[in-house]
């Protein structure tokens, strides 16, 4: 555990200057350890932290893949095929339309990311050993394959611990950040046992996930190598990095995961419940009934034995469930009814059978529609009738996409109006704080309390607002 304090000090490092070499990280370290500002239990007497801990540090951040190495700063691109008209005319229009050409940046971004292998690794001593050869820890596992590229890497920028540049990982904070919000949304919905299933899942599958929004953990016809994962993921970065299997040597085998999904099996499952303390007294028939739960919706596909987790429908209905909230604050108790309606219909829905159905008055459901309508929150279409008399009939429905995309808007503009607000506030009592704490008394004291509970009200709202800004932006 006496690496977990120094793994906080190289991310904070990495987040304040964005990439670091290991050796400007082992400065670094060292700069705070004699300032006292380390987090290190070794600051309480002063000692300095040697290059081997720091690299061993740096190994298990790049293992549980919360650090990469940088991408390459000039890739080298292969020059463009020539062009075969021949070959082009055979094609069928079906293969056209399949095949999109590569735009160049695209092309360069692609060349710049180094393989998983070299992405994800360490050679924390290029020095010859006695034996005239290099010594090497690598974070991960290598295939035979990708060890032909790290050999051929090796030699050039890749080559050498001086030069080799790390940043933050960020997709894997926000991966696990978005397993996190799964699990609060179905705890939420369901209950703790849902959840811990849901959890012991997300552990399970988590090295098969190559995107940070992977829509299904599964089916697929390849089989899950590679080991389980035992990390929590319910923490946020500090959380992350005090957890004590992140010194586990299991999660060597990140550097290996292929790009696949998977689907559990109800054995495997259970397994990886009773791990977790939560699940430890869990019983198979417990589980077979939160498996059924977790069906309803079906956030957990399952046919055959085999089960795999729906991303989509988790966060769709995490969605759902904030713009529900959101309306219900904003417009009551009718408007919250109408749009939980018409959100879970997912059709266009006349006025009249609104109201019947949501035991709202025919005089104000029309009031209500058109306020949620005016606000961008509800779809309206006119229907005109021609029979003996024309007749128009208003028809309502909730547009998801549209809606989501309206409502991170309204959240981006909230947060931009808390912080002018905090910032009018703090400019209105400048003067204040330029006085010293002991002269603010009497009236001046009061001054200074409420501007204290403004800032920490702001803050807390842009907290929860960040919240709800990542479940639609990036998961």
């Amino acid at each position: 555990m006496l690496l977990v304090p120094q793994c906080i000090d190289l991310l904070k490092g990495l987040l304040e200057h964005g990439r670091l070499t290991l050796k400007q990280m082992f400065d670094r370290v060292n700069s705070a350890v004699r300032e006292g500002k380390s987090f290190v239990v070794n600051t309480l007497n002063r000692k300095l932290v040697t290059l081997d801990s720091v690299q061993e540090t740096l190994i298990k951040l790049v293992t549980a893949r919360y650090v990469e190495r940088c991408p390459a700063p000039e890739p080298v691109l292969a020059p463009p095929p020539p062009k075969d008209n021949a070959s082009t005319q055979k094609r069928g229009a079906k293969t056209q339309q399949i095949e999109e050409p590569k735009t160049r940046e695209q092309e360069v971004l692609e060349a710049a990311v180094p393989v998983e292998a070299i992405r994800f690794s360490v050679i924390t001593n290029t020095e010859p050993d006695v034996d005239g050869e290099k010594k090497e820890i690598k974070s991960s596992t290598v295939t035979a394959r990708e060890k032909r590229k790290y050999d051929a890497l090796e030699s050039d920028e890749f080559g050498a611990a001086e030069t080799v540049v790390y940043r933050a990982n960020f997709e894997e904070f926000i991966r696990r950040l978005r397993h996190k919000a799964c699990v609060d949304s179905v705890r939420a919905r369901l209950d703790d046992g849902a959840a811990t299933v849901l959890s012991a899942m997300l552990d399970a599958t988590r090295n098969a996930e190559t995107e940070v929004k992977t829509k299904k953990s599964g089916p697929s016809a390849a089989s899950f190598g590679g080991g389980l994962l035992l990390t929590f993921f319910w923490f946020c970065l500090v959380g992350l990095l005090v957890h004590p299997l992140l010194a586990s040597p299991s999660l060597g085998v990140l550097g290996s995961v292929k790009a696949r999904y998977v689907s559990l099996s109800m054995s495997s499952i259970y397994e990886e419940v009773i791990k977790n303390e939560a699940g430890r007294n869990m019983t198979l028939e417990h589980l077979r009934a939160s498996l059924a739960e977790l069906s309803n919706p079906p956030v957990v596909k399952g046919s055959d034995d085999s089960y795999s987790i729906d991303f989509e429908k988790i966060i769709e209905l995490a969605h759902t469930d904030e713009v529900e909230s959101v309306v219900l604050k904003r417009y009551g108790r009718d408007a919250y009814r109408i749009f939980r309606l018409l959100s879970k219909e997912g059709r266009l829905m006349e006025t009249e059978k609104i109201a019947d159905a949501t035991f709202v008055g025919k005089k104000d459901a029309p009031k209500v529609l058109y306020k949620l309508w005016k606000d961008d929150y509800l779809h309206m279409e006119k229907l005109v009738v021609a029979a003996a008399r024309q007749m128009q009939f208003l028809l309502w429905k909730v547009k998801k996409e549209t809606l989501w995309k309206h409502v991170l808007d309204e959240m981006f503009h909230a947060a931009l109006n808390l912080r002018i607000r905090q910032a009018t506030e703090v400019d209105k009592e400048k003067e204040l704080l330029l006085l010293p704490a002991e002269k603010r008394t009497g009236a001046l004291h009061d001054r200074n309390n409420r501007l204290r509970n403004v800032k920490i009200l702001i803050q807390s709202s842009l907290v929860k607002l960040d919240d709800s800004i990542m479940l639609f932006y990036d998961f």
